[in-house]
């Protein structure tokens, strides 16, 4: 049986996908993250019996704190880097977005805990790029609507559900 990739070696590979593509902004990576859980896990053998991050139902849809926790950890390990992070939530901001790369370092460790030790196949490496190539070019307003749309219980609370689904 395939051994199950911790949280941060799970963020590491998603950040690794695509060539080592950025995630530009906090909404986009909580959204692909959220939809990783959701719909892409299970693709890559990684199915589990309770979600990795968490999620719940927040201001602005799915949202996982834990999310922040992982992140924060791999930053201080030199494994990814945030560049343009601000701690507030607040959309009004006219800040540049947070961009999320990962590093060579964590590039290295996605090499030698992952495929060296063949912790996920060639196919399930091209379902992970294709879902990260996906949702990493879609529109955000697209992709939030796309969540907001297959996942309602997660909009519960949301301040902006009538705005994005009209």
């Amino acid at each position: 049986m395939q051994q199950k990739l911790s949280n941060d070696l799970v963020l590491l590979l998603i950040m690794y996908a695509d060539e080592q593509g950025k995630i530009v902004g906090k909404t986009r990576l909580q959204k692909m993250i959220f939809l990783y859980e959701k719909e892409c896990q299970n693709k890559i053998n990684q199915i589990r019996e309770k979600n990795l991050f968490d999620f719940f139902a927040h201001h602005y849809g799915p949202f996982s704190k834990d999310l922040y926790k992982h992140l924060k950890n791999l930053k201080t390990f030199g494994m990814i880097t945030i560049e343009n992070e601000t701690d507030s939530e607040d959309e009004n901001l006219v800040e540049k977005e947070t961009e999320y790369c990962i590093t060579e370092d964590g590039i290295t460790t996605v090499h030698e805990e992952i495929f060296q030790k063949e912790r996920i196949n060639p196919f399930e490496m091209e379902t992970l790029d294709a879902f990260k190539k996906e949702y990493n070019s879609m529109n955000l307003n697209e992709l939030i609507k796309l969540v907001y749309t297959k996942y309602p219980e997660y909009t519960k609370n949301s301040k902006i559900k009538e705005k994005v689904l009209g």
